[in-house]
């Protein structure tokens, strides 16, 4: 143990007296390594971090299909009530938009995102609030009867001052009085992952905060993102042949709407990374992980040879530390010893320079309006 550590101050003294080289590896050692562990922070919470929901396995996002380009569209507010009256595959279905709306007074309001939702939203997600309740039955019944809105948890540490008597207060949002009825809990921001949503409200509440209000009953626009809860033991492979039912009879129905059209499910662990830029997503984290790779190996490459040339020219020491007893096991585990202390100092380096980030501001993906836009079909 003893000549460990002496090995191991030994390494520290070489790097002491070689500072340029020292200097040269750390800072290669610490690009490679920040870029690979940026990459893996990102993969890792876009593809394997699960979303703060209960069950998410037994959460589906249903899907307006066009078979003519393969396109994944949002559900129209008709078609969404036809879903709920004829399906019997899920325990109950919910819908929900993005809006963009402006927060408070004055000349310059704050502009935040957030969705408007059926009142059933946090329940077919399983989300519990921190504060207050979410919204009730008949707050999502008649137009303009109900202003009411639960906000995040983010919003409300951050902005209404994170007190408990928050509940009950009034926030102005596109001008009107909404009342503060819940605070959701800490890490929930919707269902995507890519956009903070920072307050909810009824979808009855349209006429204020959608700009899309005067087409809600229109089967013409589809709007609205819809997820359904599994029933105890359906599996997907049974409501997905439902919905494919129920989306011809729609088809039959309405032809001069929903001609070349269909319905389709898809887990919501995949559809929070976008119905249909799931696979753009996929292959541009493969180029990125190409790049980490090949920066890594460039920086690997640069350390050796600058490791090899250092040792060329330690040829003398080692010759005279063999003759004075040292083994070949001895001086091999002090150049070892040497690697890892550079290496360490490139790692520590890396994160010490790395800044964590808030996460989930990009407001591209599921939910936001780049995926959600109302696309709608000429007749």
């Amino acid at each position: 143990m003893g000549d460990i550590v002496w090995d191991i101050r030994f390494a520290f003294r070489q790097m002491r007296r070689s500072p340029l080289l020292s200097l040269a590896v750390t800072l290669s050692l610490g690009l490679a390594i920040g870029c690979a562990a940026g990459l893996f922070s990102m993969v890792s919470a876009v593809f394997f971090q699960p979303l703060p929901v209960q069950g998410a396995e037994r959460l589906m996002s249903l899907y307006t299909t066009v078979r003519e380009d393969s396109r994944l569209l949002p559900v129209a507010f008709p078609d969404y009530e036809d879903l709920v009256r004829q399906s019997d595959s899920f325990s109950e279905l919910t819908a929900f938009q993005a809006i963009q709306v402006n927060l408070g007074a004055g000349d310059r309001p704050e502009q935040v995102w957030g969705q408007i939702v059926r009142w059933n939203f946090f329940k077919v997600l399983g989300v519990e609030p921190t504060l207050g309740r979410t919204f009730l039955p008949e707050e999502d019944a008649t137009p303009l009867s109900h202003p009411v809105v639960v906000v995040s948890h983010e919003l409300w540490k951050h902005k209404l001052g994170g007190t408990p008597d928050v509940v009950g207060t009034t926030l102005l949002l596109n001008g009107r009085k909404f009342t503060v009825v819940g605070v959701a809990p800490p890490g929930f921001q919707g269902t995507g992952k890519y956009v903070a949503f920072r307050l909810w409200v009824p979808l009855m509440m349209h006429p204020v905060a959608f700009d899309y209000s005067e087409h809600l009953h229109d089967r013409s626009w589809q709007l609205f993102r819809v997820v359904g809860r599994l029933r105890p033991g359906v599996s997907s492979t049974r409501a997905q042949r439902e919905i494919e039912a129920i989306g011809a009879r729609l088809s039959r129905a309405y032809p001069e709407v929903h001609e070349g059209h269909g319905l389709t499910l898809m887990p919501l662990r995949q559809a929070a990374l976008g119905a249909n830029q799931r696979t753009l997503y996929l292959k541009v984290t493969v180029l990125l992980s190409a790049v980490a790779a090949l920066l890594f190996l460039l920086a690997a490459t640069n350390v050796a040879s600058l490791l090899v040339a250092k040792s060329l020219g330690r040829s003398e020491e080692m010759a005279v530390r063999h003759s004075l007893g040292s083994g070949r096991f001895r001086l091999i585990r002090q150049l070892v010893l040497e690697g890892l202390v550079m290496s360490l100092c490139g790692a520590l380096a890396e994160g010490r320079g790395g800044q964590p980030g808030d996460g989930g501001e990009e407001l591209a993906g599921p939910g936001s309006p780049r995926e959600t836009v109302p696309i709608r079909r000429e007749a």
